[in-house]
């Protein structure tokens, strides 16, 4: 889904949420852009420090990569789905 309808505040306050890898810790890690479904400019959630981008794990088509937001309080049934 959309980061601006699930964490919206990521946008309207520019609150940031702890966000990591749940699995594959081990991998080599790449700077990404960590986007959502809409076509909108503002559908991504940034990260100051690294000016727009963030690190994750490589992508391996063979293994998935699972990614945890943390701290988000009433957000959290919204990320549920």
């Amino acid at each position: 889904s959309s980061f601006i309808t699930t964490l919206p505040d990521t946008w309207a306050i520019n609150k940031r949420f702890i966000m990591l890898p749940i699995n594959r810790w081990n991998s080599s890690y790449e700077r990404v852009l960590l986007g959502g479904l809409t076509c909108d400019s503002d559908d991504y959630y940034n990260s100051e420090q690294h000016i727009n981008a963030i690190y994750l794990p490589k992508y391996d088509k063979e293994k998935p990569l699972y990614v945890g937001f943390f701290n988000t309080g009433a957000y959290q049934e919204t990320i549920g789905g």
